[in-house]
């Protein structure tokens, strides 16, 4: 009978992410072996390699809230939600994928059978701003270049902050003010 596992993966790979955000990709992973409290051993069983590790760790979680967006509830009020957790996820990715490209890895990798997820976010705002519009809920004629302008707002704090030090905005503050904007040209 094998022992049970006492650090879940989830834990190995926020201690291996802490590790490369802090250090970049060329930690040793007795480093992060040691921050995740496990042996290399471990680490190699679970991952396989260090760069399976590193994508692993390095792989950006897509905003829960656009697979929830519906036409029941007002549009405004997931508007809001959404661009905050989208605000949110802009400023968790890039980091990621600065060590990424430190690390020589295409950022693409990381969504080899899949859409990557502002890809997917855009998509799928789309057909929402496209199906509030049909049913009169909102007055969005054009609804990809909407989605973009939305999305193209809420990542821009992100890179500021990250290129240049800017001070970053509170997420749902900043989404709040963003909807307000917009919100004037979309209600119906």
């Amino acid at each position: 009978m094998s022992r049970p596992r006492e650090t879940t993966d989830a834990q190995l790979l926020e201690a291996a992410r802490a590790c490369f955000l802090e250090r970049g990709p060329r930690v040793s992973t007795q480093v992060v072996a040691q921050a995740a409290g496990v042996s290399q051993a471990t680490l190699f069983k679970r991952f396989g390699t260090k760069e399976e590790l590193l994508l692993a760790a390095m792989r950006p979680q897509e905003p829960v809230i656009i697979r929830q967006l519906d036409l029941e509830r007002p549009a405004r009020e997931q508007l809001e939600a959404l661009l905050s957790e989208m605000t949110a996820f802009f400023f968790s990715m890039l980091p990621r994928l600065a060590v990424l490209k430190a690390a020589g890895v295409e950022p693409g990798c990381l969504f080899r059978d899949e859409e990557p997820p502002p890809i997917r976010a855009r998509r799928l705002l789309t057909a929402w701003l496209a199906e509030l519009h049909a049913a009169g809920r909102v007055r969005v004629p054009d609804p990809g270049s909407v989605a973009l302008a939305l999305i193209g707002s809420v990542s821009t704090p992100a890179m500021r902050a990250f290129l240049f030090g800017e001070e970053p905005p509170d997420p749902s503050t900043y989404a709040a003010s963003v909807v307000d904007l917009f919100w004037e040209g979309m209600k119906p």
